[in-house]
């Protein structure tokens, strides 16, 4: 039976009895890591529980087979175990959608499971077969991107904020600039690894009495007593506590990272961001296949669903690259524009974009159609039509595709779905 850990609701005065109409989130620890990239999941969720008009997500972490976790070559138990509870965990707090927590055992809980809900997500999952997670690795955030959809965003709590409040009156209304470092021993070449020299000299660029830097360190490094910048102050409670931290880099001036794990959550917020980032084939996470076919992108693209206010610089962070980012964030914010989403970079761009939206909406659509998968296919049939991109109809694609087996009548759904919206896709 389901244990039900915790239950989040800031405003309990706005509590009443009326049913809420709940969109079942799971994010299964058999076949999902303990990472930042759990972010991505918890974003395509939000948006999903947006196309779906529920009241508000349910979040179901279920169990793992190695001891609560999946297989794991790159981390230990007790690492997925710290990050478990430190990160995954509080992370569904900064969305104010989700009123509800739970962890569960997938053997115990297996004969509850409704199976035939429809809201659920991700589309098709069950607790018996847990399929392949694509959206950890951020597929469902590109096909929203392809969409043009409305951004939503991640928000620290109440507490959170009003303890960073208190602790920015200890630099006298100074403009605070965030860096956050990356120190894993694993990291060999160095690709994530910050320019020591280059930042030293930016910090000692900067108007003392305007700016003031704050680090904030890799968790694993947080407490270790050689500072890496000598008059540069540590946070080292940003550094364990996730709320804490996106509240500073909501209240930050300007929050730079190179290609590390905090940038996600930090991305999908409201907070000036940049990021630099440069592509290492000798990575899988950092190559150019896996950002082409996971988020759509080449060089000088910026990451899917982020806005304006999040600068991803392409190339080796320097100090005059580095302060080119105080002025590029004063003319975004003067633009207005803070919050817009981000424009495609090139076709390229695109055309990468739409062949992982594809794939997205074809794994799911096994599994039953949606409005939105239709809004995509017709969005396609628009590109086509102005010869923007060259490809056969969706519909033809999926009725001939050998590699996915679509129900005949999955696609007789998809015909009326198309039929009660405007245009035609087919």
């Amino acid at each position: 039976m389901a244990f039900k850990l915790q239950y989040q609701m800031e405003s309990p005065q706005k509590f009443s009895y009326e049913m809420k109409k709940v969109l079942k989130c799971y994010y299964d620890l058999d076949v999902s890591p303990c990472s930042f990239d759990f972010f991505h999941f918890l974003m395509a969720a939000e948006l999903n529980r947006i196309h779906r008009k529920c009241d508000e997500i349910a979040l179901i972490f279920v169990s793992g087979a190695n001891c609560g976790y999946r297989n794991d070559r790159i981390r230990t138990h007790e690492q997925n175990d710290m990050f478990f509870k430190n990160v995954l965990w509080q992370g569904p707090h900064l969305l104010e959608s989700c009123k509800s927590i739970l962890w569960i055992d997938r053997e115990s809980e297996i004969i509850n499971f409704d199976k035939d809900s429809d809201l659920i997500f991700p589309r098709g999952y069950r607790l018996e077969a847990p399929n392949q997670n694509l959206d950890y690795a951020a597929l469902g955030i590109v096909t929203a991107f392809v969409r043009r959809e409305k951004p939503a965003f991640l928000v620290a709590p109440n507490y959170a904020r009003g303890f960073v409040k208190q602790f920015l009156e200890n630099f006298s209304k100074k403009k605070i600039i965030t860096l956050t470092t990356r120190e894993l021993s694993r990291e060999e070449n160095g690709t994530r690894t910050i320019n020591f020299r280059e930042w030293e000299k930016f910090f000692d660029s900067l108007n003392k009495d305007q700016y003031q830097v704050l680090v904030i360190r890799d968790t694993s490094s947080a407490f270790l007593p050689n500072k890496l910048f000598e008059d540069i102050p540590e946070i080292n409670v940003a550094s364990t506590h996730l709320h804490f931290r996106m509240a500073l880099y909501d209240s930050a001036f300007l929050n730079f990272f190179k290609n590390n794990g905090p940038l996600a959550p930090a991305f999908y917020s409201k907070a000036n961001c940049v990021w630099f980032n440069e592509f290492d084939d000798d990575i899988c996470a950092l190559s150019r296949a896996w950002y082409e076919v996971n988020y759509g992108m080449n060089e000088g693209s910026s990451f899917p669903m982020t806005t304006k206010n999040k600068i991803l610089f392409w190339g080796k962070e320097n100090q005059s690259r580095i302060a080119s980012c105080i002025d590029k964030m004063n003319d975004i914010y003067n633009s207005g524009e803070s919050l817009s989403l981000n424009d495609f970079s090139s076709h390229k761009n695109f055309l990468y974009s739409i062949n992982a939206s594809i794939r997205y909406t074809f794994f799911n659509i096994r599994h039953g159609a949606l409005p939105e998968d239709i809004a995509l296919f017709q969005l396609l049939r628009v590109m086509v039509s102005k010869g923007h991109i060259q490809m056969d109809d969706p519909l033809k694609m999926l009725a001939e595709s050998k590699e996915i087996q679509i129900p005949n009548e999955t696609l007789n759904q998809i015909a009326n779905y198309d039929r009660m919206q405007s245009g035609s896709a087919f």
